[in-house]
């Protein structure tokens, strides 16, 4: 399994945000700025419930790697965590593992 740890950004809901926390096993999208790819990933390690407006590490799967190229999740990019077309927090990549 190959899998990123980031540092999460939620927005609260007044700015757009979630309007409750979500555990583990969370699959919204990536989208790396300065791409247009909707990177499928599964939350799978982190401190309890992420709440809107919290900030925290946590770890994610890559779904579908290798069969889908990930290769913009590096470590330092930046990127939005869409849940359909609404951006729901914002994080960077602190470590990558591809197995």
């Amino acid at each position: 399994m190959s899998k990123v740890l980031v540092q999460l950004r939620m927005k609260s809901e007044a700015n757009g945000g979630r309007h409750s926390a979500f555990t583990q096993g969370y699959s919204p999208h990536f989208v790396v700025k300065g791409t247009n790819e909707w990177l499928a990933v599964r939350s799978i390690e982190h401190q309890g419930q992420i709440a809107p407006g919290a900030a925290e590490h946590v770890r994610f799967e890559l779904m579908y790697y290798p069969k889908i190229n990930y290769g913009a999740l590096t470590v330092g990019a930046e990127f939005e965590v869409m849940e359909g077309a609404r951006s729901v927090a914002t994080g960077t990549v602190l470590e990558r593992e591809d197995n």
